[in-house]
């Protein structure tokens, strides 16, 4: 169990998390604040600068995972398994703990900012493409499964928060129906 102190700085990060999210629901990242937040949030303004570096920092999940997990989850996929179908395998797992750990709000923001891609994603990026060229042979058809699985990723997201479908079986069905050798030829 965590102390009475950190247990409040996680409950003001959250209320940070949610004020954004609720404004940039309502009225689009573009249209959101700082100061809106921290008016939102009933904090000051230093305070929201004490638990995010900017809004779009604020309107990133954090991530459920350390640093390299995503690695070793997809160095765990079955050997023989092309590189693209187990990233698309992590990336699917990824959502199902996304959903059960994230506010309720993001739904609607996702729907609301359809393009919105969490700048945190870079590093997770990165983190795939290296544990990817182990299984693919070479980084070339790594950082091409990682970017097709990402892509993939990111158009069933936003399908999937406009027509409030669930979005990990869609994933599941698309990275089914693809391989390596389908985004090569």
């Amino acid at each position: 169990m965590t102390d009475r102190r950190s247990r409040k700085k996680l409950a003001t990060r959250r209320a940070i998390q949610d004020a954004a999210l609720r404004l940039a629901a309502a009225h689009g990242v573009a249209a959101v604040t700082v100061e809106a937040i921290s008016t939102a949030a009933d904090i000051a303004r230093s305070t929201f600068f004490t638990h995010f570096a900017s809004k779009e920092d604020a309107l990133t999940p954090d991530s459920p995972w350390r640093p390299g997990e995503l690695a070793e989850l997809l160095a765990a996929r079955p050997p023989g398994e092309n590189a693209l179908a187990a990233v698309g395998a992590v990336l699917a797992d990824a959502a199902v703990r996304i959903d059960a750990e994230v506010s309720g709000l993001w739904p609607e923001f996702f729907a609301r900012n359809p393009d919105f891609v969490p700048h945190r994603v870079a590093d997770r990026t990165d983190e795939l493409v290296e544990a990817a060229t182990a299984r693919a042979g070479n980084r070339d058809r790594a950082e091409l499964a990682v970017a097709v699985a990402l892509g993939v990723f990111w158009t069933l997201r936003r399908q999937c928060a406009r027509d409030a479908e669930p979005l990990e079986p869609r994933l599941r069905g698309a990275f089914a129906a693809l391989t390596l050798s389908d985004v090569e030829e």
